[in-house]
């Protein structure tokens, strides 16, 4: 017998406030009566980690808490397996330093161990993923390979004749199912895939483990933010496992392997915090994904190929670079090199312009790689070059930055087949069908000429890339015939408009626009933003539509004609404006009216966010939220020392003109 009924445990990697929060949320809301709680410091030296310390101290007097720094090795699964070497608990419950509990789920979870029959402490478990909303749930992991990992999120359905099912669209959008744990057979329903959960739930059929009084069911796997097992019978990880990555669905089937079952417990529901704006802390590397995944394969006596497939010919990691980690698995280090010290000089390479250049780079990987970690402003928009690609054999783009050469390139030398790689055809179609990659580039770095060479040598799909050198300030009059187009150029409204109208008839397939969030309402000559010109040549041209926007680094827009491309909801990135592309709505209104008073909003007000939330919200948002939108005008009036001339019935009827008004604007198509 342990010295406690269960054993809470989490691993940290500077990340004081994941541990005082979970940690703080289990002692103040969950039964801890004869729980210990362990956390182990994977870097205690930092600011971070003497912050966990002293926490950690400051509470143990009246708390069963221990602190264990732990120096070697860095990453979550040889942190995770020395979890269950501290444990002092029957039963452990191993979690991310980030991640709150149901209330009552540290009580029911003793209370399922003691009544557990000796087979049944033998399994693993887990407890269905509570989304951030709180009104749906993840119930598992399938094991299927997507975005360098082995698992996809997935919710398990009861049919109501009691069967747990998995659900996926169809290609015709509709809602295919299968029996849960089997590879089908999928029968479709008549269903349509958007919106499909209300559809499923009018029907009877119940969403797995959002009752916690359910009982608990076997899935495939799950995301091991949350996990438990008894001491005596866990099973471990691969001991040669460094770094991160590679254990979810291993550790599940090394536990079938071995007679048993990985289980999901309703009672159980783990909310995890997965936003981190900074980033994580610790070092997260692509070879230790892959080295992981081999070793994890090899013991589970699997194929390797699927691994290989997966990295090589999906994310594009270069088949030598996957061939040295394969060749020796155990030897090789996944870890990134560490600092040197500071009397060492820095050395490193530069272009001709002065900008980084890699010192070694046998591959286009290499070359993303490397830039990927010097960013500049296209870096975090590499996994978008390699999505969109997919499925295309000839791209142009017309741009001032040597990343986005680099990323073409890289994408478009995989050997994916259109995305559906068949290893036995691979090599005998489209895999080694030419893709041409044309660039109008500005910049004129020195590393253009490292790609030049490296697409004599690359080993994937053959390149031909053809690049001139060439001032934006002046548009082409036309460009080659392809299935794609990067554009990043100019941005304002009238330019992007332009290129879009002389370039896209060449372009079969997708169109990628940069730039869009910061220019998108306003241009860099303070002109129209670039949402006017890719609304109007919409407008004029409406086989065409936006397939995916993001925000993040100045932002990215991609225009689409594919059909299988079409999101299930109408993309519209900007805000409402009017056919001069100048915001309107019911904000717009209220500040219009507000003027003709003599009360003009100034550079800084707050006003100016307010109304655009209203524009944003629409005239329904405002009429029901009409008496915090006064609030916020009697609050503005306070600030202008001008509270005493604000009668609020008066007020109101204003802003209901002005709501009133939006309605009309939208009805007739002036604002939209």
């Amino acid at each position: 017998m342990g010295r406690y009924e269960l054993t809470v445990a989490m691993a940290a990697y500077d990340d004081f406030n994941g541990v005082f929060f979970s940690s703080q949320a289990l002692r103040m809301y969950q039964d801890m009566r004869n729980v210990e709680i362990v956390i182990l410091d994977n870097n205690p030296d930092s600011a971070e980690g003497q912050a966990t310390k002293s926490y950690v101290e400051s509470v143990q007097h009246n708390e069963a808490i221990r602190y264990v720094p732990f120096k070697g090795s860095i990453g979550t699964t040889q942190t995770r397996e020395h979890l269950f070497q501290l444990a002092e608990g029957d039963a452990v419950l191993v979690m991310d330093c980030h991640v709150l509990l149901q209330a009552n789920a540290i009580y029911h979870l003793k209370k399922f161990y003691r009544e557990a029959s000796e087979q049944q402490r033998k399994d693993l478990y887990t407890g269905p993923l509570l989304m951030d909303g709180l009104n749906f749930v993840m119930t598992h992991f399938e094991c299927e390979w997507r975005d360098q990992m082995w698992g996809v999120w997935a919710t398990a359905w009861k049919h109501p004749d009691g069967t747990a099912v998995l659900c996926r669209p169809t290609e015709n959008n509709k809602v295919k199912m299968r029996p849960l744990m089997t590879d089908g057979p999928w029968a479709t329903i008549d269903v349509p895939w958007p919106a499909h959960e209300q559809q499923l739930l009018s029907k009877g059929y119940k969403v797995m483990g959002m009752d916690s009084t359910d009982a608990p069911f076997e899935i495939p796997a799950q995301g091991l933010g949350l996990f438990s097992s008894t001491k005596e019978h866990w099973l471990g990880f691969n001991p040669n496992f460094k770094a991160f990555g590679g254990e979810e669905c291993y550790i599940h089937e090394k536990y079938r392997q071995h007679g048993r079952k990985a289980m999901c417990l309703p009672f159980l529901k783990w909310n995890h915090r997965f936003g981190r704006p900074g980033g994580p802390k610790y070092p997260l590397t692509l070879e230790g994904k892959i080295r992981n995944y081999i070793l994890g394969f090899d013991e589970l006596g699997f194929d390797r190929e699927p691994v290989r497939k997966h990295f090589v010919d999906e994310v594009g990691v270069a088949q030598l670079k996957y061939d040295a980690i394969a060749a020796n698995p155990i030897g090789f280090d996944p870890m990134p090199m560490p600092n040197l010290p500071v009397n060492v000089p820095d050395v490193q390479a530069k272009s001709n312009l002065g900008l980084p250049l890699p010192v070694v780079a046998d591959s286009f990987s290499d070359v993303i790689e490397f830039i990927v970690k010097t960013p500049r402003d296209l870096d975090q928009h590499v996994n978008a070059f390699m999505q969109w690609t997919l499925g295309c054999d000839s791209a142009v783009e017309v741009t001032k930055r040597r990343e986005s050469t680099a990323f073409l390139l890289g994408a478009m030398g995989r050997k994916v087949c259109g995305g559906k790689c068949q290893k036995e055809s691979c090599d005998k179609q489209s895999c080694n069908k030419v893709a041409y990659v044309t660039s109008y580039q500005e910049e004129g770095d020195s590393l253009i000429g490292l790609l030049q060479d490296l697409v004599k040598s690359h080993t994937g799909r053959p390149l031909e890339f053809t690049v001139s050198q060439m001032n934006h300030d002046t548009m082409l009059e036309t460009i080659p015939a392809s299935d794609l187009l990067f554009i990043d150029t100019r941005h304002h409204g009238e330019r992007l408009y332009a290129e879009l109208t002389a370039y896209a008839p060449n372009i079969a397939k997708r169109i990628l626009i940069h730039d869009t969030a910061t220019f998108g309402v306003k241009g860099e000559n303070d002109g129209k933003g670039m949402f006017w010109a890719i609304r109007k040549f919409i407008d004029e041209n409406p086989e065409w539509f936006i397939a995916e926007h993001k925000d993040h680094q100045y932002g990215m827009t991609v225009l689409s004609k594919l059909p299988e491309d079409k999101p299930e909801e109408l993309v519209k990135p900007w805000p409402k404006s009017d056919k001069d592309g100048k915001p309107c709505g019911c904000g717009q209104n209220v500040k219009k009216f507000l003027k003709m008073i003599g009360i003009e909003a100034s550079e800084g007000c707050s006003c100016n966010r307010r109304a655009a939330v209203m524009d944003q919200m629409g005239p329904q948002w405002c009429r029901e939220n009409i008496d915090e939108i006064l609030n916020w005008l009697k609050e503005e009036a306070d600030a202008r020392n001008m509270g005493h001339l604000f009668i609020r019935p008066a007020v109101k009827l204003m802003v209901m003109r002005a709501i009133r008004q939006a309605e009309k604007d939208e009805k007739s198509g002036a604002c939209s």
